[in-house]
């Protein structure tokens, strides 16, 4: 938990962070993807003129677009 504490709390980078800990940067990488697999981080986007990804992704598919935009 620590390590997801400095690299999502106090914005260390993944370099930073295994030169702390002595570890390589593709283990804090692997650390911090299992960290998020197991549901201990979550990543939460607060749009302010709301959600509409879920909306132009339907679109996009029921119409055969690449792209819909809300």
């Amino acid at each position: 938990m620590k390590i997801c504490y400095l690299y999502y709390q106090q914005e260390k980078t993944q370099e930073e962070i295994s030169r702390l800990f002595g570890v390589s940067r593709f283990k804090i990488s692997r650390t911090l993807k299992e960290a998020k697999r197991q549901g201990y981080v979550t990543i939460t986007i607060n749009d302010p003129k709301g959600d509409f990804t879920d909306t132009e992704i339907k679109l996009a598919n029921t119409f055969g677009l690449q792209q819909a935009i809300v």
